[in-house]
């Protein structure tokens, strides 16, 4: 399946086949004060505030792409949720970092 991003700061489109996705992060984030910029939050907080925004952070081929869900029709959005939900199905939540195993 392919997907068509705009890149605004380099006006270009790119097109990606999100067959090759090798990594997504899944973030949240809030509108910054001045509400032009997402500030990251954490994940728990970011799952129980309301006006969090759920951010898929993901590479294809190497190069790294940032799609926001705030939009629940874009069709983007909605492909990298049903990726992210298939491929965790049925996976044990592993912890990483200095508290893994604890």
């Amino acid at each position: 399946m392919f997907a068509r991003i705009y890149r605004e700061d380099q006006n270009k489109e790119v097109l990606i086949n999100l067959n090759y996705i090798s990594l997504i992060d899944v973030t949240y984030a809030v509108l910054s004060a001045d509400g032009r910029h997402y500030a990251d939050i954490a994940l728990r907080d970011g799952v129980n505030d309301p006006k969090a925004v759920r951010l898929f952070k993901f590479k294809v081929d190497g190069e790294r792409f940032v799609i926001s869900a705030k939009n629940p029709d874009d069709p983007l959005a909605k492909a990298l949720g049903q990726i992210y939900n298939d491929a965790i199905k049925g996976l044990p939540k592993v912890q990483s970092g200095d508290d893994a195993g604890s």
